[in-house]
């Protein structure tokens, strides 16, 4: 619901989260723009599709997961000086990363991204914390309302209480998957 907030301490366990992610090689590519003024809640759900922009402005806060543009430069900088590690192997890892540039870099810069998502995701259960994820949004036009400078809008997820009236609300539906046997198989 709209009124109902999630507490600094609740939004504090998500921020603290998504800086301890893992990701590839440490690249820690990307970044968490959280949104919780209404106003500008209400501009970016300008962005959204379908049913999202009204869940958008209901939510507590609105989670909008980046990717940098490019890694090189000043962002593989601050990362090989932080990690003691990365100074044994940087031509190496600066040549993996290249590597991973050539070969679709902004796909491996968003896969990065999702291993954070879902991390993100595991945390809001963890803590009873509502979550919805959606990717129902104009990319260029949320990047351009958040005002990103070298980073794209990869992913959301809006925070917060769900409406008890709101049909799919997770809590109101019967969980549905596949057979386990069709999922899973162990060699």
């Amino acid at each position: 619901m709209p009124q109902k907030k999630l507490s600094s301490d609740q939004i504090k366990i998500l921020t603290d989260s998504f800086h301890l992610c893992p990701s590839s090689l440490n690249v820690q590519g990307w970044k968490l723009v959280v949104i919780e003024n209404p106003e500008f809640k209400n501009w970016a759900a300008s962005a959204f599709l379908d049913t999202n922009p009204q869940r958008v402005k209901d939510a507590s806060h609105l989670l909008v997961f980046c990717r940098k543009t490019s890694l090189f430069g000043d962002h593989m900088n601050r990362i090989f000086a932080t990690t003691d590690i990365f100074k044994k192997f940087d031509a190496k890892v600066k040549g993996f990363i290249q590597l991973f540039a050539l070969i679709g870099g902004k796909k491996w810069a968003s896969n990065q991204v999702y291993l954070a998502f879902g991390f993100i995701l595991a945390v809001c259960a963890e803590n009873e914390t509502g979550s919805l994820p959606m990717e129902g949004f104009n990319w260029g036009r949320l990047d351009k309302i958040l005002g990103l400078n070298g980073f794209k809008s990869v992913a959301t997820i809006a925070v917060g209480f769900a409406h008890e009236k709101d049909s799919t609300n997770p809590s109101k539906l019967k969980i549905s998957r596949l057979p386990l046997e069709y999922v899973i198989e162990i060699r």
